[in-house]
Formats: structure tokens, sequence, C-alpha cells
């Protein structure tokens, strides 16, 4: 056994204060005499020699706690597990389809040797993996990681991982082409457009504008005006700013400095019209218009993959705790079982000790 606090053991010395104590309690004074007790010197005094029972059975327990607390204050741990010789390996897996397809022969390999395979929710989040990482962070395991290169990696600095570790990362598939040259791919249903202009002149550009993303991008767009019974609008377009705008509904406000500071709102101060804004004359109201519509119902690219160097800065090889057998309460085992004999030792003197006294 060894001892990651051996300072401590100098507490063993203090073993003595109990002895002393006992011996200096035992000390007979200076006999007085006093007639008028001697009568009672026979009844009173009963010959005593060395310790009794009880009395050397405290002591013996006296001393046993004070070694107890200083030796479970050094701290004690067997050898064997704070220099392992051989090491376990431990594979944590992302559940996404993309990753147990790409290391699927991996995984199969480690079920047959035996080896530990935990699989982690997906989408995993930084935290929650490293809070996994660190349930299995010994010096005698190795650490093989499944997951997606992705840019949600980096929203912590670092994360700490055993010396033994190895990355597998998988790649999620790049943009096709198709969704390159058709950017609204993704709508792929009518967009119920409502015009709420009360500039006729800005009312008719806007329409003619529309008409030309229909034709150029194939999109359905059904045109209607704020009064009847059209259906719920999914793009607005008007100079009125909005009240109470709906989540899922496109607003474009013309016409004013500001508006709601909601993402799905959008404010020029230009009114839409050749008369008042050159880059409507100059023919740009459609391209403009395409633009707020992409950003909203367009397709969402994911985030570029990390590179290797980044990918070496966020995972860092740090040192374990000082003890690999631990228990939720943050001692060792073996500090634990100290504590525990410390305190049935306790329970034993203080039992004999008052039924001494009694």
């Amino acid at each position: 056994m060894t001892f990651i606090q051996p300072a401590f053991l100098w507490g063993l010395l203090a073993v003595a204060v109990p002895i002393l104590i006992h011996f200096w309690h035992q000390k007979k004074g200076q006999p007085m005499a006093w007639a008028a007790m001697e009568w009672l010197r026979e009844a009173t005094e009963q010959p005593q020699r060395g310790l009794k029972f009880e009395n050397a059975l405290l002591l013996a327990l006296r001393c046993l706690l004070i070694a107890l607390l200083s030796v479970w204050l050094a701290e004690p741990v067997w050898p064997g597990k704070t220099n392992p010789t051989d090491g376990a390996t431990v594979h944590l897996a992302v559940a996404d389809s993309l990753v147990m397809r790409t290391f699927r022969f991996e995984l199969q390999q480690a079920r047959q040797r035996n080896e530990t395979v935990v699989t982690l929710p997906s989408p995993t989040n930084p935290v929650r993996l490293q809070t996994l990482i660190d349930s299995v962070h010994k010096p005698d395991v190795a650490l093989h990681l499944y997951a997606l290169n992705e840019a949600t990696l980096a929203d912590v600095p670092v994360l700490s991982t055993p010396a033994r570790f190895s990355l597998h990362t998988a790649l999620l598939p790049t943009p096709t082409p198709a969704t390159q040259t058709r950017p609204f791919a993704r709508i792929d249903k009518p967009l119920n457009v409502q015009l709420d202009y009360r500039n006729p002149t800005e009312r008719q550009t806007v329409t003619a504008a529309l008409r030309a993303l229909e034709t150029v991008f194939g999109l359905r767009l059904n045109l209607s005006n704020p009064a009847g019974n059209s259906p719920a609008p999914d793009w607005i377009l008007t100079d009125r700013i909005p009240q109470n705008p709906a989540d899922k509904t496109l607003y474009t406000v013309s016409g004013q400095v500001s508006g709601p500071n909601k993402p799905n709102v959008r404010v020029v101060a230009d009114t839409l019209t050749p008369q008042t804004a050159t880059w409507v004359a100059n023919g740009q109201l459609p391209e403009w218009l395409g633009e707020q519509l992409l950003r909203f119902y367009g397709p969402r690219l994911p985030a570029p993959p990390l590179t290797q160097s980044e990918m070496a800065q966020l995972f860092v090889s740090q040192p374990p705790p000082k003890t690999d057998a631990k228990t939720r309460f943050g001692h060792s085992v073996e500090q634990m079982g100290v504590l525990l004999a410390f305190l049935l030792v306790m329970g034993l003197e203080r039992w004999i000790a008052l039924r001494k006294n009694t």
C-alpha cells in the first residue's frame, strides 16, 4: 500500500498521547490520614494490580482511533491501482447513421474482442461529450472516439482526453451541384405572398419583380391582397411595420427606418419604386427579393468541418485524477474503508466507555 499524502503518517506518533494520559490518571497521590474515614477504607478500597481488562481495551481502541485517523489523512492506495499494467479499451461512438456506417467494421471488431462499446445519443453537444469522456478518463484506458466532424465541437475551448486517445471522424457530404444551381430547391410548394402597399406604383413594381423570380427560378407564388379570404401568407411585403409578426412568416418592410428585432423581419429604408431608389431603377429588385427569400427559406448548408490543426487544438491530453479508484464522494476505496473502520472503532470505544461509567 502506498500513500498519496505520506506526511500525515507522522500523526502515528500521537498514539503515545492516550497512553501518557492513561498512566497520568493512574498515578497515586500522597495518602492523607483521616481518622473519621479510617473505618471505611476496607469497604471502599479494592486492591488493583495492573490494568483492568476494560481499561486496557479502551486504551487500545483510543490508540487505534488515532492511528486510523492518520492513515485516512494520508490517503492510502494500493500500488496496483495507481500504476496499472494491463490497459482497457473503450469505444465511444455517436449514434449517427453516417458514423455507424463508416466505422461499422471497427466497432464490430471491438465487440468481438469483448471491448467496451458505448453509444452516445445524436446529436451530442460538447458538454455531454466531455462528461462521458471524464467517466472513462483513467490512466489504464485507451479511448477511441467515433464522431462527426462538426463545427459545433468547437463550442468549447478544450476537450480533455486520456493520454491514450484516438479520434475517428466522419465527414458530412458536401452540397450537390443541384443544390448550388437550384437555390430554391427546398421550397417544394406554392408560397402565399401578400402585398400590402399604400402606393400603387410600389405595388406594381414589386409584382413585376416577383413575376421575374417565378420565370427565372421556377417559383410558384400566389399573390394576394390583405383584404379577402386569402390563405395564411408565407411572405408579406408591405410598407407598414408589423405589430405582431408570426414566426413562420417572412416580412419585407420598405420605406421604414427600423422595425421589430426579429430574424424573419427585413426592413429597408427605400421605397421600392424606380423613382425613389436607384438600385430598383437599375433592375436589382428581383435579385434583392430573391436574397431575402433565400435567407429565410433557402437551404441550410452545414458549417465547414474542422481542420486537423483545429482538431489537435480542441482535443488535449490531460493527466487523470490522482487515483482512479474513486467513490462518488471523491475518495479512494481504500480511504473510505479506513474511514468506515474509524467510525466503527469510535462507536465501540464510546459504548465501552459509557457502559463502564454506568
